[in-house]
């Protein structure tokens, strides 16, 4: 069975609303869970939180342009960049990580994100 443009980017959308929620409003938790071993001051967990409220406004961005085709791939192309760029940053945490099996695990999640946001 094959999945319409609507519900790979809908999947995405719900996805990335999800994540982000998680990384915005559980920053200690999202830390420890990627590997990524940040200080816990309030500049690591502002970080934190702005890339989850980052992730929540690429989710909405989706899921309200999700039946309209040109704005839904404009979306995913810029959802598969910020995947991309978490691909880099978990590959810079990576060296010093406590849990390099979670980190590498975050790194497997989104390059997966970045794949289907641009098939």
């Amino acid at each position: 069975m094959e999945l319409t443009e609507e519900q790979i980017t809908s999947g995405l959308g719900v996805a990335a609303v999800g994540l982000g929620g998680m990384f915005a409003l559980l920053p200690g938790f999202m830390n420890k869970m990627a590997g990524l071993n940040l200080s816990e001051n309030m500049e690591s967990r502002l970080m934190i939180r702005l890339l989850g409220m980052r992730d929540i406004s690429m989710g909405a961005g989706m899921l309200l342009n999700r039946t309209k085709p040109e704005a839904s791939q404009q979306w995913r192309r810029i959802l598969a960049f910020n995947a991309i760029t978490d691909v880099a940053l978990f590959g810079l945490a990576l060296p010093r990580s406590k849990s390099k099996l979670k980190t590498l695990m975050a790194i497997t999640t989104s390059g997966a994100v970045a794949f289907f946001s641009l098939r």
